[in-house]
């Protein structure tokens, strides 16, 4: 069933479509006043909402013996949801989440930069400044290299797209302690979950191998079965032509001739999406298309807001699994979660996983190997705390703590 919402904005009537995404047959409320339960959303169009006061995760992180004050469930509402605003490249994801997070008393996430990758360490020190003391193949390889590569079907990408998905991890558990910490929804460019959506266009393209993809799919696994699904993922979508002319207008340079952007490969992007992504996202959540080849206006952007509100984000019955990572959670549950978000440690232990033998293209030579290990990997910013590092300046005589 499709959802037509027209409202006048300074240009004229603008129609943003928005198609629903469970067929259902049940009719959804158009422009008019929607009665809010507490099951959806709820608008404040700027306003603040009364969120209760937060636990502050920020200075202390959540253990048992704060459990025993601090209850989770009591302290969520209507607004405390996940919201994942997804679509091809450039087609104007960031600016839509800002809009919605303002509509709604969000937080706003913005998408991981893949130079998170490279400066995940205590220091923030760049990795990629030790590249010219390695061999060609032991070098770093981040998404400006990919993009301006003249051989991407090499496959090396397949190193990126492994760190690129754990920093998207550690971005949607700091997302999930943010909810259940304050009470407060948020709403992200992107996320773990998406993650597949490129690995999957990348290997229809021919960049990435059979075996890294079954390497990256058991990777993916181990660790987003932690994770709680989105309550809803909305979908901008705009044809190939319209997204390679707001590529060329944001001028960036690592996109400007790009082989790897080529109209077959946004194509796909957008292939795996609709093909495979949205209808996943469907099992256990809400899922909302709306036409973005037309930017909406900040009229349009109001109507959305209305019409967001009318989605009920909560399982029919007890046989319903839509939204079952929420609804079937108590307190304990909500605790063992909190927990877990704050420590990062823990998390990073999903990702201990030997590479394959089969899958050359992430794989270093003996000798990278050799050589990677004494420049990076025995680097002083990964062998002490911040601060407690003598190499790098610091003083630790008759240091405590």
């Amino acid at each position: 069933m499709a959802l037509t919402t027209s409202r006048i904005g300074c240009c004229g009537l603008k129609t943003v479509l928005l198609r629903q995404s469970a067929c259902d047959g049940v009719p959804r409320s158009i422009g008019g006043a929607v009665q809010i339960q507490v099951a959806t959303l709820k608008a404040t169009h700027g306003e603040k909402y009364p969120y209760a006061e937060p636990y502050p995760y920020w200075k202390k992180p959540f253990n048992l013996r704060a459990a025993w004050f601090d209850k989770t469930a009591a302290r969520l509402n209507e607004n405390s949801k996940v919201i994942v605003v997804e679509g091809n490249i450039a087609v104007g994801k960031a600016e839509f989440a800002k809009h919605l997070s303002r509509e709604f008393d969000l937080k706003y996430v913005g998408p991981t930069l893949d130079s998170r990758c490279f400066t995940g360490n205590d220091y923030r020190f760049d990795v990629r400044a030790l590249d010219h003391l390695l061999p060609e193949g032991a070098r770093s390889y981040d998404l400006k290299k990919f993009l301006t590569d003249k051989h991407p079907e090499k496959g090396t990408v397949g190193r990126l797209l492994l760190s690129w998905f754990e920093m998207k991890f550690y971005d949607y558990t700091d997302a999930l302690k943010h909810v259940l910490n304050t009470g407060q929804g948020v709403v992200m460019v992107r996320s773990a979950y998406s993650d597949l959506v490129f690995v999957d266009a990348l290997k229809r393209m021919g960049y990435v191998s059979a075996p890294f993809v079954q390497y990256y799919m058991d990777y993916r696994n181990d660790s987003i079965c932690e994770l709680m699904k989105p309550h809803m993922t909305i979908y901008l979508d705009a044809p190939v032509s319209v997204i390679k002319e707001r590529i060329n207008k944001r001028k960036d340079p690592r996109e400007i001739g790009s082989k790897v952007l080529s109209d077959k490969y946004l194509q796909t992007i957008s292939d795996v999406y609709r093909d495979k992504f949205l209808p996943l996202m469907r099992k256990s959540g809400e899922v909302v298309e709306i036409d973005w080849t037309e930017k909406g206006t900040e009229a349009d952007m109001d109507v959305i807001a209305e019409e967001l509100q009318s989605y009920k984000l909560e399982p029919e019955d007890n046989e319903d699994v839509k939204f079952a990572d929420w609804s079937r959670m108590v307190d304990d549950d909500y605790t063992h979660l909190r927990t877990f978000m704050a420590d990062r440690e823990g998390q990073k232990a999903l990702f201990i996983k030997p590479v394959p033998w089969d899958c050359p293209e992430i794989c270093f030579t003996q000798s990278e190997a050799e050589v990677y290990n004494q420049i990076v990997a025995k680097h002083p910013v990964w062998q002490y705390k911040p601060g407690w590092t003598p190499a790098l300046g610091d003083k630790t005589l008759f240091k405590f703590g």
